[in-house]
């Protein structure tokens, strides 16, 4: 990789290639892979190496070595976690570099709150593109940036930022001249547990300061509990799977499977109440619950029971058939009309009935040409009017849970096809996700999905 003299950029590379040449010494051993394991190797390098290293950015760029040098003391652990990201991930987004002269901010902005460093940059940058575009079509609006949440104070004023220099294909990390607060704040990316307490945490603050929330915590409290989610949906008429609540310890009985399926070898998906990414989700027979809702129970949550109903299908380059779950990105405008934006398909790995990353699936645009159903027994071509019913279905769910709680501007449905047993073709909306996460794979839709988009998330959450 080309040497570039920016310190951030120099630092993190040096740090990189070093740990990636040295991988097996008695100081930096890590797993290929483990965030936790490369960002304490890394952060051992600086501290131990970190000065050697300005030796060589001191005969090609010595202006830059003091900078450098405020950088290893004042910043190793953040410098760590960029050398962390760098080595796990294949991120797309523009390289981070850390200013030591604060920024003035413009007002009136927009901001994404974030609590998770872990892999943030390629889930923000997306944000703070559309940010970027709803700046040059608004004279009003000053863009968006990132904050973490230790930078954010009490009173809604940031200490820190994240913001994209676009003339420089960066994304600048630097101190706030003049705090002032953002007009508008999204929540994402929470902390790994209680995402819950922190969101409701946030959106207090937000709101006791006069800030807009996009994704308010009235509508994630509804949408983050799958059980009230399905009785919701129900009573509006929106499609979705028969659902039943099985709490700790029930007395389980087949029959309660059986009610959901039409035999005893039909497939079931048992699943927390709680929680994202398909974890702790399993797809078994009736036969087969007790241990994954005893594995679901002991993580101290009730058990959903679902048919698994989803007869859509990924076809990879090879022409190998993966169950496929789509995630329709929806906004909501100023006036409360919803619509889908963008999106992307999750793939499900070989032989894997649960289509998400926590399960080791892929995450793929939406195209049409790329997606069959299963009908009568064979692979039929993905129907080009059922990618309206998809959109339409993904609206209504989010529609139904606005109007139980609070309108949200964000929010990500995951719908599957079912061909019931009448063999017609229908969307049903299976979770409702407050806080999106895969937003780095993004991207608009286009018309009948017939073609591939630009990435991106949503040209409307910001406007108005």
């Amino acid at each position: 990789m080309e040497t570039r003299f920016e310190p951030t950029q120099y630092l993190v590379q040096a740090a990189a290639d070093a740990l990636l040449e040295y991988e097996n010494g008695p100081d930096l051993t890590f797993a290929a892979g483990d965030w936790e394991a490369v960002f304490g190797a890394a952060y051992r390098w600086f501290r131990a190496f970190g000065r050697e290293s300005l030796e060589d950015l001191s005969q090609n760029a010595p202006d830059s070595v003091t900078a450098g040098e405020k950088l290893l003391n004042e910043c190793p652990d953040r410098l760590a976690m960029l050398v962390a990201d760098a080595l796990t991930t294949n991120s797309i987004a523009p390289p981070v570099c850390i200013s030591l002269t604060p920024v003035h901010l413009d007002t009136p902005y927009g901001a994404v709150v974030f609590a998770a460093f872990p892999r943030a940059i390629e889930e923000l940058a997306p944000l703070l593109v559309d940010g970027l575009e709803e700046q040059m079509r608004s004279r009003r609006f000053s863009g968006v940036v990132a904050i973490h949440d230790t930078w954010m104070q009490k009173d809604g004023y940031p200490e820190r930022i994240l913001r994209l220099d676009a003339e420089n294909n960066v994304i600048v990390e630097q101190g706030v001249l003049n705090p002032c607060r953002p007009e508008r704040i999204l929540l994402l990316l929470g902390p790994g547990s209680d995402e819950a307490t922190w969101h409701r945490r946030w959106h207090d603050v937000a709101s006791n300061c006069g800030i807009d929330v996009a994704n308010p915590y009235e509508f994630a409290y509804i949408a983050d509990d799958k059980w009230q989610t399905f009785h919701i949906l129900q009573n509006a008429g929106v499609p979705t799977p028969v659902t039943r609540l099985v709490p700790p310890d029930t007395a389980f009985t087949a029959e309660m499977c059986l009610s959901l399926v039409d035999g005893p070898s039909a497939p079931v998906v048992a699943k927390p109440r709680h929680g994202t990414e398909g974890l702790a989700a399993t797809v078994c027979n009736p036969a087969e619950t007790t241990a994954p809702l005893k594995a679901i129970w002991e993580r101290g949550d009730d058990a959903v029971l679902q048919p698994f109903t989803n007869d859509l299908v990924w076809l990879d380059e090879a022409g190998e058939a993966h169950t496929a779950v789509l995630r329709m990105n929806v906004t909501c405008n100023a006036q409360g009309a919803s619509r889908v934006e963008s999106g992307f398909v999750h793939v499900a790995a070989r032989g894997c009935g649960i289509a998400s990353a926590g399960h080791q699936g892929r995450l793929r645009p939406i195209v049409r040409s790329a997606l069959r159903v299963r009908v009568g027994g064979g692979l039929a071509p993905f129907p080009a009017h059922l990618a309206a019913q998809c959109e339409a279905c993904a609206c209504a769910a989010v529609d139904a849970v606005a109007a139980a709680s609070r309108k949200t501007r964000l929010a990500g449905v995951d719908i599957v096809v079912s061909a019931g047993d009448d063999g017609v073709l229908r969307a049903l909306a299976l979770e409702v996700n407050p806080r999106p996460a895969g937003l780095s794979h993004s991207r608009f839709v286009s018309a009948g999905w017939e073609t591939e988009e630009e990435p991106g998330v949503s040209r409307l959450m910001w406007g108005e």
